[in-house]
């Protein structure tokens, strides 16, 4: 019987963690270089802070800007609320462009004769004259201003229209129909607009709109009302004319114009929020920010102290890896620790091969449990072990070489034990790590069996399972070879 649980030797787990120095260091250096390298960059990041800080504290003339950026933030977020009132309040935002209350009338001017007599003119002939362009003046958006033509030709007519035109989009009082319509004069206001326009007469088309045709119609008549009154005024400072009002009209229409209206006024309050984003973030960004500040012979010191931490971090890491790796695996660690928990004989411990030729740390880390080892040199440790085995069996005896290892591996160690050995005893190969027909009958037909394994190739569960199969068939192990 062998013992169930498995008490771990330090000795031999210390020397299977310790073989692997090479990789520990490599995965050492590149923690130090990931840590180290990280650290410096984030060092080196505060060192260029700290000298750009430097050369803003060494110019006084920019110290003015904290403020000046206060300000415009200030005056940014009063455009913001502005903008953001009028659209919200504004009749124009109200008003469905497929549903747009619209009405018109134009505005006709006849200059006096230097007689003082007006040109006979009916109603209709001006009508008559201005039915060719009112039909373009109900799909026009242009609000205010005459053609640039006035200005060159001083044309006294069109002074007089733009009079007209000028008073009904501005001088209007409309708080008798803003009370009507349940608003304010302010709000109205925007709704009215003129085209001047040149015929056979001259005239201009006064435009209102509204969220519907009643609205519409009810501003244009105050609008036309009030200008009919104003033209006493208008004769006093530009001379003897006669104003005519013709072609009213009103109507619910399709204004697509309207759609730009309202792309134009979010497109302004996005830009300002975009705005107000930008100096807020440079604000945050410039003032009131404490930069730590540090040299380069700190960033080079932190950046090895962070290194060195991390070589250890990463070794300690890979260490823990490969204990945790030989533990879970169930490997073998060492002949001792393998023949203490199964109860087996030594019949032999061999070093590896190039045991008596490793130098420094190579050779100090192999010597940790050496003197488990029948002798330095392997073939020495394999005559040992036939001589052993020949004192407890006659000449001729026939010995199983069980394992759990590779078939290719096991033959060559009984390739070696047969060539080693005095030839009283013949070694045969009876790998176990599959079972067969032929290794049991192997197993049966010889008169002894030994246990071979391999530190770190062997394992418990392997070792446990030949051990199985040699009570099944009545066998006993005589003891174990162990190859380090």
């Amino acid at each position: 019987m062998y013992k169930k649980e498995r008490i771990v030797d330090l000795k031999a787990l210390t020397r299977c963690v310790l073989e692997k120095w090479k990789g520990i260091l490599v995965v050492a250096l590149i923690a130090a270089v990931l840590f180290g390298g990280l650290k410096g960059f984030s060092l080196y990041k505060v060192y260029k802070q700290g000298q750009a800080q430097a050369e803003v504290e060494a110019a006084p003339e920019e110290d003015s800007q904290g403020a000046s950026k206060a300000i415009e933030m200030r005056r940014l977020n009063r455009q913001l609320d502005l903008k953001n009132a009028y659209f919200t309040e504004s009749i124009m935002g109200d008003i469905d462009p497929t549903k747009e209350g619209f009405a018109s009338a134009d505005v006709i001017v006849s200059i006096d004769d230097e007689a003082g007599e007006a040109p006979v003119q009916t109603e209709e002939a001006a009508q008559e004259g201005a039915a060719e362009s009112a039909a373009e003046a109900v799909s026009e958006e242009t609000q205010a201003g005459a053609p640039r033509e006035y200005a060159k030709t001083q044309n006294r007519e069109m002074t007089i229209l733009n009079y007209y035109g000028n008073s009904a989009m501005y001088r209007m009082d409309l708080n008798k129909a803003a009370e009507q319509l349940g608003t304010t004069a302010n709000k109205l206001q925007e709704l009215i607009s003129f085209k001047y326009s040149t015929n056979k007469n001259s005239f201009i088309t006064v435009k209102v709109i509204y969220p519907d045709q009643e609205g519409a119609k009810l501003i244009l008549d105050e609008v036309v009302a009030q200008l009919r009154d104003l033209v006493p005024e208008a004769q006093a400072q530009y001379g003897p004319h006669t104003m005519t009002i013709a072609n009213e009209l009103s109507a619910t229409i399709n204004d697509s114009g309207m759609y730009k209206w309202a792309y134009n006024r979010a497109t302004e309050i996005v830009q300002l929020i975009n705005s107000k984003k930008t100096l807020d973030k440079n604000i945050s960004s410039g003032a009131d920010v404490v930069v730590e500040k540090t040299s380069k012979r700190d960033v080079v010191k932190g950046a090895v102290k962070q290194g060195c931490a991390g070589a250890v971090g990463g070794a300690l890491a890979c260490v823990f890896l490969i204990v945790l790796y030989l533990l879970a695996s169930g490997k073998v660690l060492s002949a001792r620790e393998l023949n203490n928990h199964f109860e087996l004989q030594k019949i032999a411990c061999v070093p590896g091969r190039k045991f008596s030729t490793r130098k420094g740390l190579d050779k100090l880390v192999a010597s940790i449990d050496a003197s488990y080892y029948n002798h330095p040199k392997r073939a020495v440790c394999l005559q040992v072990a036939d001589a052993g085995l020949s004192i407890l069996f006659s000449r001729g005896a026939q010995v199983a070489l069980v394992s759990d290892l590779q078939t290719e591996y096991l033959d060559k160690i009984c390739a070696e034990l047969n060539k080693a050995g005095s030839g009283k005893i013949r070694y045969y190969s009876v790998p176990c790590s599959e079972q067969t027909p032929e290794a049991m009958a192997a197993i049966e037909n010889c008169d002894a069996a030994v246990v071979v394994a391999r530190a770190e190739r062997s394992s418990y569960k392997g070792v446990g399972d030949v051990l199985s199969v040699l009570r099944l068939l009545d066998r006993e192990a005589v003891g174990s070879i162990v190859f380090m």
